[in-house]
């Protein structure tokens, strides 16, 4: 596993040698026969993905210090169901958890 120290390092030098010859960052990586070329691609995808996902998936039932809890009601023949449904407000609270998080 590579620090973020060896990233940096390795970008750099892309930067430096490679970039201002039109190289890929794909194929300076295979040149210089460092596999981490896509990992570096791939971090930087997941690390995009890892912002959005578990915050898109936070479900906020407790709101001001009181439960709130939304139920729909399905009717099914004879049969009814209660269902939880997620808050709307969620949205709003994913917004203050991401900028909290970016200052």
């Amino acid at each position: 596993m590579y620090n973020s120290e060896d990233l940096e390092k390795f970008y750099f030098q892309y930067q430096t040698e490679a970039l201002p010859h039109g190289e890929s960052l794909q194929s300076f990586g295979y040149q210089k026969s460092i596999s981490f070329a896509n990992r570096l691609n791939v971090r930087l995808n997941h690390f995009k993905k890892d912002l959005l996902m578990p915050i898109r998936n936070v479900l906020v039932i407790d709101v001001k210090r009181s439960n709130l809890k939304l139920r729909r009601v399905i009717q099914t023949g004879t049969r009814r169901k209660m269902i939880m449904m997620e808050p709307m407000i969620r949205f709003a609270r994913i917004r203050l958890v991401m900028f909290h998080l970016k200052s």
